[in-house]
């Protein structure tokens, strides 16, 4: 009888006794069993320790980590939990899982499902659609794909935007162990997304799928960390971003840091020897800016879905203001 294939989960958490258990039971009411969960702590004050040491105690697929470390926060959290399950015995694919969201049921099923007939050698990474709540489960929106215009281009369009949320992708072996161990005493990884470090990772030397089918409910709420930004393009947003182009500015450029520390990355692996031109053209891309940046984009196909989105990126790019808020690599 053939061996269904295994899934580890991780979860990183601070401070989310509030949905932590909704979370939690949505990944146990899973179609697919064959899944363990683990959860990283990153130094929580309320009663989220003793919610995940419950757990723990009544589902053995569900174990408990803690980061003892001196380097917190969202990335660093997940950075490190990634690094540690590097180091266990290895699964057949990897998820990463915020502490706030609701699964639907099949989610893993149907993922699964779905990347079967892929090659297995190869990396690949798996992201789909997604439904937004509140932190009451009211649904905000029922496609956010289609709410900020997500769609995947080809391997270019992965250093420009930034298009994949870490809560709702999948990857092979493959893809897991193609990103090496980050050094989180490198001040820069404060920055550095992981769920769109795996995704570049994947573009370059394999497989990135996306899929429109939503597959789970991703909760907005006061409190965590993506709260802060607004997903609705209209003709304020867009008088906002105008008066207040430094800001724009700042969040382009960080935007392409994360793609610069991503290159260096990439530069010290051999696997990528057959990729420095891409890289290299990247990299210059980015410092660049100007009308070259643009004629590079255009001929790449690179687009940002939105046409609002678009066209602040092209204007940034095109001005460079952006690069005095870039880091030198």
């Amino acid at each position: 009888m053939q061996t269904r294939p295994s899934v580890l989960i991780m979860m990183a958490t601070y401070n989310g006794e509030n949905y932590l258990k909704e979370q939690i039971e949505s990944i146990q009411h899973q179609t697919y069993q064959n899944w363990n969960l683990i959860i990283q702590d990153d130094g929580s004050k309320d009663a989220t320790l003793k919610i995940i040491d419950d757990y723990c105690a009544k589902d053995s697929r569900i174990t408990k980590a803690i980061n003892l470390g001196l380097y917190h926060g969202a990335y660093n959290n997940f950075h490190l939990l990634a690094n540690k399950c590097k180091s266990m015995d290895l699964y057949d694919f990897y998820m990463f899982s915020d502490q706030d969201d609701v699964w639907d049921d099949d989610k893993i099923e149907k993922i699964l499902y779905r990347i079967s007939d892929e090659q297995k050698n190869k990396p690949i990474f798996y992201y789909a659609n997604m439904r937004l709540i509140d932190g009451n489960g009211n649904i905000l929106n029922g496609n956010m794909n289609k709410l900020l215009g997500i769609q995947y281009i080809n391997k270019i369009s992965t250093f420009f935007s930034h298009n994949v949320f870490g809560c709702n992708c999948l990857m092979n072996r493959a893809a897991f162990l193609s990103v090496p161990i980050i050094d989180v005493t490198d001040e820069r990884v404060n920055i550095l997304a992981h769920d769109n470090l795996y995704a570049k990772f994947s573009a370059l030397l394999g497989t990135v799928i996306y899929d429109d089918d939503c597959i789970m409910s991703y909760r907005r709420h006061g409190l965590n960390v993506t709260s802060k930004y607004d997903y609705k393009f209209n003709i304020y947003k867009i008088l906002y971003r105008i008066f207040k182009v430094n800001d724009l500015a700042k969040d382009h450029a960080l935007t392409y840091n994360q793609s610069l520390i991503t290159i260096e990355l990439m530069h010290k692996l051999c696997e990528f020897d057959n990729k420095n031109e891409i890289l290299i053209d990247i990299k210059s891309t980015i410092y660049s800016g100007g009308i070259r940046a643009l004629i590079y984009l255009k001929r790449n196909h690179v687009t940002w879905g939105k046409t609002i989105k678009g066209i602040s990126r092209k204007l940034i790019l095109l001005t460079g203001i952006y690069k005095k808020y870039l880091l030198t690599i």
